[in-house]
């Protein structure tokens, strides 16, 4: 009976890809940017010298992509290559019919890191979050920003 229970506890989890809806109910999502790094907070707060003011309302299409295929759990790679950095550019920042904020994402196009803040908790074992970046590359550049900022001097 015990080596029963100790196959059962040794099963591979599924590898297949769960796409992420983090917002469903998200009916406003403003992208805020910073030249160094942007920080959010839980309450929406982004750091000093975000811009711009206020951020950049998404289209309608541009949140179906972030609350659909811009997002991926997955099961974590056997071999992760480590970055020195993650320092996020870019914040998304996802708001419901009332307001209140929801969340946000922010990337960072150098580092390929991706940071979350109130995001739904992954399924047991897929907990590796994966973005896809030429869909954030298409919203930004789409909207006149740049992908990249010179490093400060």
């Amino acid at each position: 009976m015990a080596l029963i229970l100790l196959a059962g506890c040794a099963a591979k989890i599924d590898p297949t890809p769960v796409a992420v809806n983090p917002f469903p109910e998200a009916t406003e999502v403003r992208m805020y940017m910073h030249k160094d790094m942007i920080r959010v907070d839980d309450k929406g707060q982004v750091n000093e010298g975000s811009f711009p003011e206020g951020g950049i309302a998404m289209a309608p299409a541009d949140i179906g992509e972030l609350n659909g295929p811009a997002l991926t759990y997955i099961v974590p790679p056997e071999m992760v290559e480590a970055y020195g950095c993650c320092f996020p550019r870019h914040a998304f920042l996802f708001y419901d019919k009332s307001g209140r904020f929801l969340g946000s994402i922010a990337v960072c196009f150098e580092c390929h890191c991706v940071m979350t803040t109130r995001f739904p908790k992954p399924l047991k074992g897929k907990d590796w979050l994966v973005w896809d970046e030429a869909i954030f590359k298409r919203i930004i550049t789409a909207h006149g920003q740049p992908i990249e900022f010179a490093s400060p001097q």
